[in-house]
């Protein structure tokens, strides 16, 4: 920020008159066109407690040459605003006067809201006054002298404060947009810069500045907004999905904050204020003609969040994304116990929701009592939303009937056909080079994606289809060269062909991946199949894409094909990366960021730049699980620990762990996730790293390379560094020191000429796959599926969809008819009831869960279309450590378990647990209950964030067995207390209990360490996926139950 000036003559403008103290004191207020002003003022951006605008806590840190400032409480706490006139709120908002009538300073951009309509202004107070009250206490702002004196602001103001007060304008389009930019929404004042007396230098309107939180307000003059593509890179690009105008997305918490306000706002004072900056008028789109026939329309997890209960629907789908889909989500391990798909799903899932009555749904009362969720428990106010959410449901929520979703329009593609194709080419390859090839197939997302689309309309989704094959493919490459794959002829590009050795992967690489495939048939069973299994060496000839697009980017079968050893250090050494001594020698570059900025995490972050050998780079982060001690980087902005004693005698920061992207040698990049200690991950802990903004349908866990390709679809991200500054005005550093960590934190100009090479890179062996697309700014960016989702995600979140009954027919390569006719002619009684029973689900509009077709489709080749499956077992992968999960050897044996509760729920162990808060401070005292429906013998564990292990001790928990009904108090009364001493972000209590005793079942703190050490999963949930395995393998005897703590200074 520029200095404001001590001396500072007046121009003849004169600052505001203060209200009166009687001003507006019978105003009526609209607290609808309150909340839809307070939206589009951006209040809770600053004001807000993070990504909560409705709690306005503040604290917001503004960092600036002459001193610190802090957004102070505006809730309706007497610590806010509670109690305030309607005169003393507009004089702090439009005249810039605080209650005891002391200056504002222009942090707060009265100098904008001056021209805001008072009634406008107070309708925003009135909506206020409905949001919770906070009782944090406003932070003094710490401002040098003499900036701190009143003087020097009522100068400032008699120069500087000069936008008239409201007066009515015409009516028009123009003036609309102008009033919502310069006077509600204050956009210049973030984004016109500044004068050296930290005036508006307005002969640069809107032309880009750095704001008050160390971003950059973007471009968006005139020249800028008329130049966009559309005005809908604006209107739905930045609002509706938090994209700057070049189409990356925004990375600012207090711009993605911003733009969800602005995300209210309606469609005309959308148009209204693109019409304004842009200086031209924006005319309304026509109507769509409505048809009452059925549409053949892509449906999408947004979709269900809208509608006459979409504020509850928002509120349930994040309930369900931060309890549920980590573990029981598409893909992930537990979904067969419980398909927690999109929130349309959920809703039609007879299984475990009754519209209408929340006390009947499976979903609320495995939650209420306790059983579920296991690690961090929802608070009473998120379980009644999760309750209003099905109460509120009605028939109107369900999905279409089968019966009234449009026809197919496009022919079934046959096995039979594409054996037959790749027979024929492979008769065209060298003798020598056929082992080496194998074949990929688009048939199924031809036969089940979207079957009422006719085939011209379909085949225009092949660029995205193809286009995420191709990026996924050479992102699990170390070759020198990108990999183009080969079409097969007479298949229209459904079927291509790929050299194993163009990937640099093995036969025994393509092994591990048949191992986990579901799909694949006997060789025997056919006789042409034969013959490409013979000519190509291989059980598995012809693999789908889709199961491949899903698995090949999650971390089992990627760190396979990446060869990525367990230790970071061991692939630094591949790399010929030696980080320590790049550290010391400062040839590294860092960027650091403040609490909440780098867009998934809650603390603080650092990026470090190392030099690959061939010319690429290796990013690595260093993030934290807290910000007190030495996880603050603005104290210890140097290290890690390991490096200690530090030059200049700098003190090392302590953090939790790190994510590491490199560069591969065609151009793309790999991902690798570790703690703090260099071990591998494959899911990073929530408490470290998590989506900041979580995926509608999906949980907020980063899973390795899965996540990464999606943040990161163009390459590098561009990041502002928040450190260099703070280490250039800091008193806590010696000259010595600053040299020291100046060599490393870059100035901004060259760390973005080095975001941009290094994007560059990435984005170039995109083009030369061809699945690129023009920026608004002419620039290119990575192809973009529908809703601008990412190729890779896109495809593979397809796959893991639930299957409507068109999807599911075509997996059998039939028609929903042709499926239920080949399902009455079966003998085998578990595949009629089955069939059945998915049929009656589909005709009823619901879907069937990838999960669930998986495990069973093998089981059903033979009955339905007469062909013997691949025996995955009797394959032998070299170099594979893991065993893979057993699948089913039978119909009955791979029906999930939630289909069998109603018959055998008296026969499962279900146990309980209650505890009043999962939020505690050092010092506090740990209390739960335990609860069972049967008797059980219990152990209960104590499972610490770095991994160590105890077990509660026997006298704690009492009489080992657990009775049916009884409610266990733990610790015991009168044997001990078990006390929160340390703070920490994720500690947690794990009980195991056992119908008819736990014998050799019973863990030693000796196993349950091994288990941790062993998975590659956070501490908490690598041993609770062990003891989860464990129960399901226990036929119902066994239960386990956990609950994890944020234990606070």
């Amino acid at each position: 920020m520029a200095l404001l000036a001590i001396c500072i003559c007046p121009t003849g403008a004169s600052a505001r008159d203060a209200f009166a103290d009687d001003a507006f004191a019978t105003h009526k207020a609209n607290v609808d066109n309150g909340k839809y002003m307070f939206n589009a003022a951006g209040c809770g951006a600053c004001h807000g407690s993070g990504d909560n605008m409705e709690l306005l806590s503040g604290g917001m840190e503004m960092n600036t040459a002459i001193g610190t400032f802090y957004a102070p409480n505006i809730s309706p706490h007497t610590n806010g605003i509670g109690g305030w006139s309607n005169a003393q709120f507009l004089n702090a908002v439009l005249v810039g006067l605080d209650r005891e009538g002391n200056n504002l300073y222009p942090v707060m951009p009265y100098t904008s809201y001056g021209g805001m309509k008072p009634e406008d202004a107070l309708d925003i107070k009135a909506y206020i006054e409905t949001l919770p009250q906070s009782d944090a206490a406003s932070k003094d702002h710490e401002i040098a002298f003499p900036f701190s004196r009143q003087t020097t602001i009522t100068l400032w103001k008699r120069s500087h404060f000069t936008v008239p007060a409201y007066q009515p304008r015409e009516d028009t389009q123009m003036e609309r947009g102008r009033y919502l930019v310069e006077n509600v929404g204050g956009c210049g004042d973030c984004h016109t810069p500044r004068t050296t007396t930290y005036g508006l230098d307005l002969e640069r309107a809107y032309q880009g500045e750095k704001d008050l939180t160390g971003a950059v307000a973007p471009d968006i003059s005139k020249a800028k907004m008329a130049g966009l593509a559309s005005p809908e890179v604006f209107t739905k690009g930045l609002i509706d999905e938090g994209k700057k105008l070049s189409g990356a997305p925004i990375s600012d918490p207090v711009m993605r904050r911003l733009a969800k306000g602005l995300s209210a706002l309606s469609e005309d004072d959308r148009r209204a204020i693109y019409a304004f900056l842009s200086d031209r008028e924006v005319k309304a789109p026509a109507p769509v003609a409505q048809s009452v026939t059925a549409v053949c329309k892509e449906n999408t997890a947004t979709e269900a969040l809208g509608g006459d209960n979409a504020a509850l629907a928002q509120q349930a789908d994040a309930f369900i994304g931060k309890y549920c889909r980590n573990c029981h989500g598409p893909g992930e391990s537990s979904q067969g116990s419980y398909p927690a798909g999109d929130l349309a799903s959920i809703a039609a899932d007879a299984n475990f929701v009754v519209p209408g009555d929340a006390a009947k749904s499976r979903l609320y009362t495995t939650v209420v009592s306790g059983r579920m969720p296991l690690g961090k428990r929802p608070s009473a106010e998120e379980i009644k939303v999760l309750e209003d959410w099905i109460n509120a449901l009605s028939e109107k929520n369900l999905p279409q009937t089968a019966a009234a979703k449009p026809d197919r329009s496009r022919p079934i593609l046959t096995y039979v056909q594409f054996v037959e194709a790749a027979l024929k080419d492979i008769a065209t390859v060298n003798a020598l080079d056929r082992p080496f090839m194998r074949y990929f197939s688009y048939r199924d997302q031809y036969n089940g994606m979207m079957g009422c689309e006719d085939d011209q309309t379909f085949m225009k989704r092949m660029d995205v289809l193809a286009g995420g094959f191709k990026k996924l493919l050479n992102s699990l490459s170390y070759g020198p060269k990108l990999v183009l794959p080969t079409e097969v002829d007479g298949t229209n590009g459904l079927l291509v062909r790929v050299d194993l050795r163009e990937l640099q992967w093995e036969a025994a690489d393509y092994d591990f991946l048949i191992k986990r495939y579901f799909y694949g048939v006997d060789p025997q069973s056919d006789a042409s199949l034969s013959a490409l299994s013979k000519e190509t060496a291989t059980q598995l000839p012809i693999m789908r894409i889709d199961w491949f697009m899903s698995n090949g980017a999650r971390p089992e079968i990627y760190n396979r094909l990446m060869k990525l050893p367990t230790e970071i250090s061991e692939l630094e050494k591949r790399f010929k990366i030696d980080v320590a001594d790049n550290i010391r020698r400062r040839n590294v570059l860092r960027a650091g960021f403040a609490d909440g900025s780098s867009g998934v995490s809650d603390h603080n972050r650092m990026l470090e730049r190392h030099d690959m050998p061939f010319g690429g780079y290796y990013w690595k982060s260093y993030d934290f699980g807290g910000d007190v001690g030495k996880q603050v980087l603005k104290r210890f902005p140097h290290g890690p620990k390991e490096l200690a004693p530090l030059d200049a005698g700098l003190v090392p920061f302590e953090h939790d762990g790190g994510e590491m992207i490199f560069s591969l040698p065609n151009g793309l990049q790999g991902y690798y996730l570790s703690n703090a200690a260099g071990k591998q991950l494959d899911v990073g802990p929530t408490t470290i790293v998590s989506f900041r903004k979580r995926p509608i349908g999906k949980g907020v866990e980063i899973i390795n390379a899965r996540s990464c390709v999606d943040c990161h679809a163009d390459g590098i991200l561009s990041k502002r560094d928040q450190l260099r500054e703070q280490i250039e005005t800091s008193t806590l550093f010696s000259k010595d020191q600053q040299d020291v960590l100046l060599a490393m934190y870059v100035k901004q100009e060259e760390l973005d000429e080095t975001y941009r090479k290094d994007r560059q890179r990435f984005v170039e062996a995109l083009k030369a796959l061809g699945i690129t697309e023009p920026t608004p700014d002419g620039g290119l960016q990575s192809k973009h599926a529908p809703g601008e989702a990412e190729i890779i995600t896109y495809f593979a979140d397809k796959y893991e969809d639930e299957l409507d009954f068109d999807a599911l027919a075509a997996e059998f390569d039939m028609t929903p008819k042709q499926l239920s006719d080949a399902i009455k002619r079966v003998t085998n009684t578990d595949v009629l009831r089955l069939g059945l029973d998915w049929v009656t689900t589909l005709e009823a509009g619901g879907t069937i869960p990838r999960n669930e077709v998986e495990q069973q489709y093998a089981l059903l080749l033979d009955p339905l279309l007469q062909r013997r499956p691949l025996d995955t077992a009797a394959i032998v992968v070299a170099g594979a450590e893991q065993p893979v999960d057993a699948k089913p050897q039978s119909i009955a044996a791979a029906v999930p378990e939630y289909r069998k509760e109603d018959a055998a729920s008296g026969n499962r162990l279900e146990l309980a647990l209650n505890v009043k808060s999962t939020t505690a401070k050092v010092g506090d005292e740990l209390s739960f209950e335990l609860s069972a429906n049967q008797a059980c013998e219990l152990q209960i564990l104590y499972v610490e964030e770095n991994g160590n292990v105890e077990v509660i001790p026997d006298v704690m928990i009492g009489n080992p067995t657990l009775q049916p009904g009884e409610r266990r108090l733990i610790p015991q009364p009168g044997t001990g207390t078990l006390t929160f001493d340390t703070p920490a972000p994720a500690e947690t209590m794990l009980a195991f209990c056992r119908a008819g005793g736990l014998g050799d079942q019973k863990l030693t703190v000796e196993k349950a360490r091994d288990y941790v050490a062993k998975s590659k999963l956070p501490p908490t949930r690598g041993l609770a996926v062990n003891l989860a395995k464990q129960a399901q393998a226990d036929a119902g005897a066994s239960s386990v139950q956990m609950v994890t703590f944020e234990i606070r200074n």
